[in-house]
């Protein structure tokens, strides 16, 4: 990139903050406080900002818009890819298959509207309940994209992956966490059952033959993973259903909002999470001094 400096200003916004805060306190005066302020974020932003070069410029009323619609996302997921592996690590897996994780995570979520701080959240409570970490990854993605693939709520996929991890964390299904994965995706657990007992089968079916153990859970998830990646019946695979289902212009928005987010996060790894922590950690003991406390 260069070594050109990215040159932000930070001053004019901090008149903004003046003007804001006068007027939630009806017309006091806040200019000593606000312009000690305003000192501290410059002094503190720009030794940040000299970390980072740049080819171009930006209107900055344009640019700030961005960031603060999208500030929050990016800093969960430059948190998720950050903390992702150590978290792993703690938990006993090694720290490089935590982090090909994350990155089969990353490509794969591309073009969906799952977050990955969502997904790394996933793959941590499928962990402890599989044989590997590359296992509880593979289940996750595809877990996911078959609630995709199904087409309902939000509400009603998030209920049915927690039903679901409880029982497999207990180790045998049960009649209402299994309505709830059959509401949230009744066309993929009938195909899962077809995949598992052959044609003719239905998802009550696959419930019947693994609440007497005729099925395991293992079985289920080797045949999620599969039809995953391959069809049955001449239907499509999870993935490319996933991908089928999310086509919308909400689902285009959520891309959209996910890429930026990926962006911004690009950016603040560059500058670095702990340099940022500690301008943040800074700005606030200044806050306090302004303040007077």
């Amino acid at each position: 990139l260069g070594t050109a400096w990215v040159s932000v200003q930070i001053s004019p916004s901090t008149r903004g903050i003046k003007q804001q805060i006068q007027s939630q306190l009806s017309g006091v005066d806040v200019s000593r406080v606000t312009s000690s302020w305003g000192s501290s974020v410059t002094n503190a932003f720009s030794g940040a900002f000299k970390t980072v070069a740049a080819t171009a410029t930006a209107t900055m009323a344009a640019v700030g818009t961005v960031i603060a619609t999208h500030l929050n996302g990016a800093i969960k997921r430059a948190d998720a890819l950050t903390a992702f592996p150590l978290v792993m690590k703690n938990l006993g897996y090694n720290s490089d298959d935590a982090a090909k994780a994350i990155q089969k995570m990353v490509k794969n979520l591309d073009g969906l509207p799952t977050s990955l701080d969502a997904m790394t959240g996933m793959v941590q409570q499928l962990a402890p309940l599989t044989s590997s970490l590359d296992e509880a990854t593979n289940l996750s993605l595809a877990f996911n994209n078959a609630l995709l693939a199904g087409g309902k709520s939000t509400v009603l996929q998030t209920n049915a992956m927690e039903q679901y991890s409880q029982m497999l964390s207990v180790g045998k299904v049960d009649m209402a966490a299994w309505r709830s994965m059959v509401t949230a995706m009744p066309g993929q657990m009938n195909q899962l059952a077809v995949s598992i007992l052959g044609t003719g089968n239905n998802a009550m079916d696959l419930y019947a033959a693994m609440k007497d153990g005729t099925v395991t859970f293992d079985q289920f998830n080797n045949a999620v993973i599969k039809l995953n990646k391959q069809g049955i019946d001449g239907l499509a695979s999870f993935e490319d259903q996933a991908k089928a289902s999310t086509k919308g212009i909400g689902t285009a928005f959520e891309n959209l909002n996910s890429r930026i987010n990926n962006a911004m996060s690009k950016i603040i790894q560059a500058i670095g999470d702990e340099k940022i922590a500690a301008v943040i950690n800074d700005f606030s003991k200044n806050i306090v001094k302004a303040g007077g406390s």
